[in-house]
C-alpha cells in the first residue's frame, strides 16, 4: 500500500525525513485504528507519494475509517475531503465542501493554492561548469551498509535561485551535507571557488528539515544574535528587529525557540542562515510546514537575497515554492 518494499530492510535513521513519514503513516494503518489524525502528512513527500497518499485515504475512508487531515498543502485533498475547516485564532472562521476555499478566502487567511502546476519537468536545467561558486566533481558516496547512491556525480552550482529535484530517497540531503563536509564522499570531491576556503561552513549556509537540532538558545533573539557574533558579521539589535519582522517573528523575540511552531522554527532557522551571510545557501524542504503567506514571504526573502550575488539551491517537493520562472534545476536520479 505504501511502496516500502525497496527500504523494509533498512535502519529508521538510514531513512530520509520522506521515508520516514511514509513509515509512520503505515505504522497507524497497520495498527487498524479506525480514527486518525494525520499531522502536515505531505511536508516532506515527493508529488507522487503525495497523490500515493491522497488515494490511500480514499481507499480507507471507503473502509470507514474516519480521518482528519491538518495540513497546509490544499491541492492534493481537493477531490477527496468530505468537510474543510479553517481556523484564525483558535476559532473555526470557514466551513464547508472543499469548494469554500475560494480565493478570496486564500488572500483573507493566507492559505495555499487549491491547484497547483507540476513545473518539475519544464524548469531548466543547469549545465555543469566549472565557473560556479561550488561544484561536485565526481562524487561517489556509500552508506555503511554499503549502498551507494552516488557515483562520480557532477553537478555545478552557480550564482542564482536553484532547485535540487529527485524522489524521496534518492540522496538530496546528504548531497547538501556532502557539500558542507558534513558527511565524507567515497571519492571524488567538492570544489569552491574560493580555494581559501577552510571549512565549507565558513563560506555557505545550510538548513536541514529538522529544525529542533538547529535551535540551542533561550530565547529567538538569543538564537540570531549568536548566529551574527560566531560568523563575524557586524549587527546591531535594529538589525535583528529588521530580520525578525522579514520572518514575521517579531512578536516572539524572546521567546524560547522550542516554544515556537514547527513553521516558525522553520522560518527562524532559516533567519540564522542568512545571518552567516553566506555565498552558497543550502535549505532543505524550507516551505515545510509553513502556510501559504508565509512560503510566499520565504520565497521572496531567498529570491532578495540571490539577487545580491548569491548561490540559493532548494531541495524541495513543494510544486507552489517551485513555480516560477526565473528557476532553475538539478536532478538527481536513480543510479542503479
Amino acid at each position: 500500500m505504501f511502496s516500502l518494499g525497496e527500504i523494509r530492510n533498512q535502519a529508521i535513521d538510514s531513512l530520509s525525513e520522506g521515508q520516514k513519514q511514509k513509515v509512520g503513516l503505515a505504522t497507524v494503518v497497520a495498527m487498524q485504528i479506525k480514527n486518525i489524525i494525520l499531522d502536515e502528512p505531505t511536508a516532506n513527500l515527493d508529488p507522487e507519494s503525495t497523490e500515493e497518499l491522497a488515494k490511500i485515504l480514499q481507499r480507507l475512508k471507503k473502509e470507514n475509517y474516519c480521518i482528519m487531515v491538518v495540513d497546509h498543502r490544499l491541492y492534493y485533498l481537493k477531490d477527496y475531503a468530505d468537510k474543510v475547516y479553517i481556523l484564525e485564532q483558535g476559532s473555526v472562521v470557514e466551513e464547508g465542501c472543499f469548494n469554500v476555499i475560494s480565493n478570496e478566502v486564500i488572500k483573507k487567511y493566507g492559505l495555499r493554492k487549491t491547484s497547483v502546476t507540476d513545473r518539475r519537468q519544464s524548469l531548466n536545467r543547469l549545465q555543469t561548469t566549472n565557473d560556479c561558486i561550488a561544484y561536485c566533481q565526481n562524487l561517489s558516496f556509500k552508506y555503511k551498509n554499503g549502498k551507494e547512491i552516488f557515483h562520480d556525480l557532477n553537478l555545478s552550482f552557480p550564482l542564482g535561485f536553484h532547485v535540487l529535484l529527485g524522489r524521496n530517497g534518492i540522496g538530496k540531503t546528504t548531497l547538501s551535507r556532502l557539500v558542507f563536509g558534513l558527511e565524507k564522499p567515497s571519492s571524488g570531491k567538492v570544489i569552491f571557488k574560493d580555494d581559501k576556503v577552510k571549512h565549507p561552513l565558513s563560506y555557505g549556509s545550510i538548513v536541514l528539515q529538522n529544525t529542533d537540532y538547529q535551535l540551542n538558545m533561550s530565547s529567538v533573539h538569543n538564537e540570531l544574535k549568536s548566529c551574527f557574533e560566531l560568523s563575524g558579521q557586524k549587527y546591531s539589535k535594529e538589525r535583528i528587529k529588521e530580520l525578525l519582522k522579514e520572518l514575521s517573528l517579531e512578536n516572539f523575540e524572546y521567546c524560547h525557540p522550542q516554544s515556537l511552531s514547527g513553521g516558525q522554527k522553520q522560518r527562524l532557522v532559516i533567519g540564522c542562515a542568512l545571518c552567516k551571510n553566506p555565498k552558497i545557501l543550502i535549505l532543505d524542504e524550507p516551505a515545510s510546514g509553513l502556510d501559504g503567506l508565509n512560503m510566499r514571504k520565504i520565497k521572496q526573502i531567498l529570491l532578495d537575497y540571490y539577487k545580491k550575488g548569491h548561490c540559493v539551491v532548494v531541495i524541495t517537493h513543494d510544486l507552489e515554492l517551485i513555480d516560477e520562472d526565473y528557476i532553475d534545476a538539478n536532478e538527481i536520479k536513480n543510479q542503479k
